[in-house]
């Protein structure tokens, strides 16, 4: 392994490393192809009964692999080659997607051949997203890991902004099924970038039911990773849910209708954007649970202030804000996870992250439920109040976790204060 040239604090650190741009580049084309084929296949879900049942069927079918296949794909990631895992699953999605533009053309399709196709297409994704993220961490070292990993979450947060208007223009312009051959295509693109050869060897296990064993012990065990778990647990349960109150504060608090919503989530997105440009200029101040704890209590914060203003410039600024946080705790989360575990246990450390971001399904349906019945900034109030709670809680729970450090048993520079 060839460690990046520069410290962590040079903002392209990791992109200096010519496997490592390879990879960056490979995810740029997959995240692309993922977020403008759940653009299309949930306009072309709303269109099989017109209601968004029908959207929300299709997005719990591409939420539920994350949970159910979370850290069997971390199994995967420390059985097999990782490059390999990646160029797989990138090859599986186009060609899942490819079947979908068939049965568009032969107009043979509904609800359920889309809820199939997205389901198994995240499949793929789950088991992508874990690989790639602990080949980066391959690729660079652990001392530009967190650099590495915002910078390959920035690439799938640019790649979404230009798939939401590749996507929204090519449904208008070309329709579903020459919009979609174009996210098969872009996967398809994706696998044949990612570096092969660069790596060093898989972990040795006898097999998936060891490794999967070993990533429950990993929680188990690991008081670290326990709390590490935790804080992504609640951001995904209490925080990232907030998305789905996000419509109902653009028409019923804000009064601005959908272009307004349009503002919002742009606000966001930028928000995302500059957040994770900001891990990875400081990414070697992110290496300890007490700040990462921290960063989710910014983010539960931010939240809440967000659902008590009433001046809609102050809440594109928070919006901004809770973009920002948010992409700090994922990018952060993946980090730390990794570091907190030896190096044949990083990819279950990985699995451990995506079933996490699976606890997000129950997140959505508390969301909408408390929001339904309670109204947008009192269910975002709330929960934005269990996250700050639940990250005071673990930064008191950091005195009686041992001082080793993260990764210890490989020396790695991180702790839990």
């Amino acid at each position: 392994m060839t460690p990046v040239p520069r410290a962590n604090e040079d903002i392209f650190a990791s992109l200096r490393l010519a496997s490592f741009r390879w990879l960056w580049a490979s995810g740029l084309l997959s995240g692309f192809a993922m977020f403008s084929s759940v653009l299309v296949l949930s306009w072309l879900a709303l269109g099989t009964q017109g209601s968004t049942l029908a959207v929300g069927v299709l997005l719990a079918a591409r939420v539920l692999p994350q949970l159910l296949f979370g850290i069997p794909a971390g199994a995967l990631a420390d059985r097999f080659s990782r490059s390999h895992l990646v160029l797989a699953a990138n090859a599986g999605s186009g060609a899942v997607i490819g079947l979908l533009c068939l049965a568009s053309v032969g107009g043979a399709i509904g609800l359920p051949m889309l809820a199939a196709g997205a389901f198994l297409v995240s499949v793929c994704d789950t088991v992508r997203v874990t690989a790639a993220s602990a080949m980066a961490f391959d690729l660079v070292g652990r001392r530009s890991a967190t650099n590495a990993i915002a910078l390959s979450n920035l690439a799938a947060q640019v790649s979404g902004i230009f798939a939401g208007i590749v996507g929204g223009y090519g449904l208008a312009a070309l329709g579903p099924t020459s919009t979609l051959l174009l996210a098969a295509v872009a996967y398809l693109a994706g696998a044949l970038l990612v570096p092969r050869g660069v790596l060093p060897p898989a972990a040795k296990v006898s097999g998936a039911p060891l490794a999967l064993g070993r990533a429950a012990a990993a929680i188990i065990r690991n008081r670290q990773v326990a709390l590490i778990a935790i804080v992504v647990a609640g951001a995904e349960l209490f925080a990232f849910s907030n998305m789905t109150l996000l419509p109902s504060f653009a028409r019923d608090v804000f009064g601005i209708g959908a272009a307004g919503l349009g503002w919002l989530s742009s606000a966001r997105a930028v928000g995302g954007t500059l957040g994770l440009l900001a891990i990875a200029t400081t990414s070697s101040r992110w290496r300890t649970v007490g700040s990462f704890a921290l960063l989710a209590g910014a983010f539960g914060v931010a939240l809440i202030a967000f659902a008590v203003t009433p001046m809609l410039g102050v809440a594109l600024i928070l919006a901004g804000v809770i973009g920002a946080a948010g992409a700090a705790v994922d990018a952060v989360g993946q980090a730390q996870l990794q570091h907190a575990v030896s190096e044949e246990q990083r990819g279950s450390a990985m699995g451990v992250w995506m079933f996490c971001v699976g606890l997000g399904l129950a997140g959505h349906i508390e969301t909408g439920l408390l929001g339904g019945l309670l109204g947008a900034p009192f269910a975002q109030g709330l929960n934005g109040s269990v996250l700050v709670l639940l990250a005071v809680l673990v930064g008191a729970a950091l005195p009686a976790i041992s001082s080793r450090q993260l990764g210890s048993v490989n020396h790695g520079p991180d702790s839990t204060g």
